[in-house]
């Protein structure tokens, strides 16, 4: 996920175990991308948001194959105004990453008026002591129930 070695290194190595060959892994790990699902209330919030006229960010840690092929088979550049995967920077840690996001949106966006939705605790913990506020994506019955349970009207997110 820091980009130190392809998704086609990762289908070489594994032809040396397996009886086949690395452009067959490829292609079928490529397929698992374009038929991968998202979380129905995570996706629908980030509608909802992009609708309102709000920019959002998507900040990944991931291999190569998300920017090549999940963004493009999915379409999430036209959800996300910005996507920052941690293979294209050669860096797995979102402290580092989210700036980068920051940067590239308009002017004024930064943690104090920007919501982070991450399924890791140490991640949506290191956002808040940062100013911003994070919420720790479980379920999407939770999630929905904390969308709907949430102030919306008087933040910057909703």
């Amino acid at each position: 996920m820091k980009g130190e070695i392809t998704s086609l290194d990762v289908a070489h190595i594994l032809s040396q175990y397996i009886p086949l060959d690395g452009s067959t892994i490829l292609s079928t790990m490529e397929e698992g991308c374009r038929e991968l699902a998202f979380n129905p209330a995570v996706w629908i919030l980030a509608l909802k948001q992009k609708l309102a006229g709000r920019q959002i960010a998507l900040v990944t840690a991931n291999m190569d194959v998300f920017t090549k092929v999940v963004v493009p088979a999915h379409k999430l550049d036209r959800i996300f105004d910005v996507i920052v995967n941690s293979a294209d920077f050669h860096e797995i840690r979102k402290e580092f990453l989210w700036p980068i996001a920051f940067d590239q949106l308009d002017d004024g966006i930064g943690y104090t008026n920007s919501l982070l939705i991450e399924d890791g605790e140490s991640e949506a913990v290191r956002f808040r002591q940062l100013g911003g506020l994070a919420y720790q994506y479980s379920t999407d019955k939770a999630f929905s129930k904390w969308t709907q349970s949430t102030d919306w009207s008087q933040s910057p997110y909703g």
